[in-house]
């Protein structure tokens, strides 16, 4: 006898082998998402600490910008005019809070710019309380304390 085409067996066992791979896929794409947006707080919290060092040594405008180009977070250090660019990440979103007011802000509509008085090394003028940055099913919170210019990881 000639039998064509498959049995249902076959392809049961075909389907469960794709919905496997399929599913590993998906896992593995939020981890790497996860991981973008734990590389992407750690910059942020790293040109903050340069942009609080550059206001107190060097004096003159000193501040930071985190803003979003397309689906591309970006993070711009200006120091008297001179801008030093870094591309954050393209998947991620970040969003940030501001003092007295529970409204959550997305960079992407609202773009954030922060920057320190020399004098103190607090913020000037004091507004944002924290940064978020979310990635896949995770999310990094950055606390700012706008009195003192401090920030830790929450």
């Amino acid at each position: 006898m000639n039998h064509k085409g498959f049995t249902l067996i076959e392809l049961m066992v075909c389907l469960a082998i794709m919905s496997l791979g399929i599913s590993m896929a998906a896992l593995s794409f939020g981890n790497i998402s996860a991981a973008q947006a734990n590389q992407t707080i750690d910059e942020i919290s790293s040109a903050l600490s340069r942009c609080r060092i550059d206001t107190m040594s060097r004096g003159g405008e000193v501040k930071l910008e985190l803003y979003m180009e397309g689906k591309t977070a970006y993070c711009k250090l200006i120091t008297n005019g001179v801008s030093h660019l870094t591309k954050l990440s393209s998947r991620v979103s970040i969003q940030y809070t501001l003092v007295g007011d529970t409204t959550v802000y997305d960079v992407a509509k609202d773009p954030l710019t922060l920057s320190y008085a020399r004098d103190t090394g607090a913020f000037h003028p004091p507004g944002c309380t924290g940064i978020t940055v979310i990635g896949g099913r995770s999310s990094y919170h950055l606390v700012l304390v706008p009195s003192t210019g401090g920030q830790y990881r929450a």
